[in-house]
């Protein structure tokens, strides 16, 4: 099973895994730059943000991997196309399908029509396929059996048509009946915080305790995009996060589901190394990715960050690890999906998981 979270807008990485023994850092930080006796150490020169001790508590139990200096080859700074590129898993301008929608479709992956979960208002690219496989709620409680069935009279012409709307209606059925299904099996084993993040991650180990016969689930943290003022913002991000995901870890744990799980975290984009005139960050190009679960080989992957002018990307740190990498490792050692039919091609493995 794996578990994909997105920090939406585009996580300032430098103040989440800070480097604490960087002067660059301090000079081109000198009011946004977390104080290094503050941090959680990781060793290597970096410390995480001290309001991360949740992600630091797995980091102490083997429980968390940190891969530095992610992104892609000539990369885009727009919300809407850098998305576009990481649910894609690709560069093509006008995509049709995402990463884990293709790993769905593959020869023994999974034919239920509840093989991906995305917690979101609508669907998200990173699951579309052609196979109508994957469902999209919000509040499970509304996401029941369809009251509406297909009137063939009024379905039109021609036949494809029709074959096409039975299908949707079969699986919208079949959907709803499995949610409902899993939900009333599934329990959590101790709480999660009263954050939205919390919330749907206790829905996620819900799901995963009744037993779904779901390989993905996909979710966001929404605000990263921290363009003026980002201290205050950005320190309650990093909170509602560390604690919610070592709710999730402990959750799963006590279950006796850990073993089965995945958690990857990624950021559609990081932020410049220098902040700017508004007490904010503005849009940059690579960033840290977290991989988190029993499975893991846990510490520090990739090359470190360099803050030396000379090695920035017109400003930006500049990626070192090609984010298809990870999507690479995660299909073919996780999933069990052949990377290649999924992503076109295949790319260098980085040892996350062990």
């Amino acid at each position: 099973i794996l578990v994909v979270l997105q920090l939406d807008g585009g996580n300032d990485g430098l103040n989440t895994i800070v480097p604490v023994e960087d002067d660059e850092y301090r000079r081109v930080r000198p009011t946004l730059g977390v104080d290094a006796k503050s941090t959680l150490a990781l060793g290597a020169g970096y410390g995480l943000h001290p309001n991360l001790r949740g992600l630091a508590s797995l980091w102490e139990r083997d429980r968390l991997a940190i891969v530095q200096s992610v992104g892609y080859p000539n990369p885009n700074r727009s919300h809407f196309r850098s998305t576009e590129i990481w649910h894609a898993g690709h560069f093509d301008p006008l995509p049709d399908s995402g990463w884990l929608g293709r790993a769905l479709e593959q020869p023994g992956a999974s034919d239920h029509p509840a093989s991906g979960i995305a917690i979101a208002d609508s669907r998200p690219l990173i699951l579309d396929n052609h196979s109508l496989l994957g469902v999209t709620l919000r509040d499970p409680a509304a996401f029941r059996q369809p009251t509406w069935s297909l009137d063939p009279e009024s379905a039109g012409d021609p036949e494809k048509l029709q074959e096409f709307l039975r299908r949707v209606e079969s699986r919208a059925r079949i959907s709803a009946e499995t949610v409902q299904e899993v939900l009333g099996r599934g329990r959590n084993s101790l709480p999660y915080p009263e954050t939205q993040l919390g919330n749907e991650l206790s829905l996620v180990a819900r799901f995963i305790a009744g037993r779904a016969p779901t390989r993905v689930y996909y979710l966001t943290q929404t605000g990263y995009d921290t363009h003026a003022r980002q201290q205050t913002k950005h320190e309650e991000l990093l909170q509602e996060l560390g604690d919610a995901l070592v709710a999730f870890v402990d959750d799963l744990e006590r279950n006796g589901d850990l073993d089965r799980v995945v958690l990857f975290a990624f950021s559609e984009f990081g932020r410049r190394v220098a902040e700017n005139g508004s007490l904010g960050t503005d849009h940059g190009v690579a960033g840290p990715c977290f991989v988190v679960g029993s499975r893991v080989r846990a510490g520090l992957h990739g090359q470190a960050p360099s803050l030396a002018p000379e090695t920035l990307l017109a400003g930006d740190v500049a990626p070192t690890t090609d984010f298809r990498s990870l999507y690479g490792e995660l299909l073919d050692r996780w999933l069990g999906v052949p990377s290649r039919d999924v992503l076109g091609s295949a790319f260098p493995s980085l040892g996350v998981l062990g």
